[in-house]
């Protein structure tokens, strides 16, 4: 894990050069055609799993500023990884940058990020699961806009929503005096292990 988080770093600044730019040592890319298929180049380089999975997750947020964050254009984009776990991870970070961009204001937009995938899919629960973590992190206050988000999901899938917003409250705020508030804005009928 270490190792992933060390490279997930480092291949942010390559990809995108915040703090190289920051510090006038070198300019902030341009989102160019040519660059892009560089970036991706050096991705499809790697041999090693860990390495060439940081690379591919980093892709997410260079498509997302170069494609205007269109969740078709970046899943697809994504999609180019040479293996299925590796379009998986860039297009997790694409969601997680997407469902917190103002461009994404409304519930319905947030969870057309999970539109390609079935409902009742690993893949559809991992991302909603990304949307609620990135949106509590950004701030617990956005607790209800997830609570919408989950009353717009399939019936099926609405309690499921529930309970991965119900326990990312806890990680994301361990204080049940603190985290109350909350909770009283998930409905009483979902809210019940929010407290415990």
């Amino acid at each position: 894990r270490f190792r992933f988080n060390c490279y997930d770093g480092l291949f942010m600044e390559h990809h995108q050069r915040f703090m190289l730019s920051q510090h006038a040592i070198l300019p902030p890319p341009k989102y160019t055609k040519e660059y892009i298929e560089r970036l991706e180049e050096n991705c499809l380089s790697y041999t090693d799993d860990v390495i060439a999975r940081v690379c591919w997750r980093q892709m997410a947020e260079v498509y997302d500023h170069a494609y205007g964050y269109i969740p078709q254009k970046i899943f697809d984009e994504c999609a180019k990884a040479p293996k299925e776990e590796f379009a998986r991870l860039c297009y997790s970070k694409g969601i997680i940058i997407m469902s917190v961009s103002p461009l994404f204001n409304t519930t319905e937009k947030i969870l057309s990020l999970c539109s390609f995938y079935k409902p009742t899919s690993k893949d559809y629960d991992s991302c909603v699961n990304y949307i609620i973590t990135a949106n509590l992190y950004n701030s617990p206050k956005l607790t209800k806009e997830v609570t919408e988000v989950c009353l717009i999901t399939e019936d099926n899938y609405t309690k499921r929503c529930f309970e991965i917003l119900n326990t990312k409250l806890k990680v994301v705020i361990k204080d049940k005096s603190k985290r109350k508030q909350y909770c009283e804005m998930i409905p009483a009928a979902y809210s019940e292990n929010c407290l415990n």
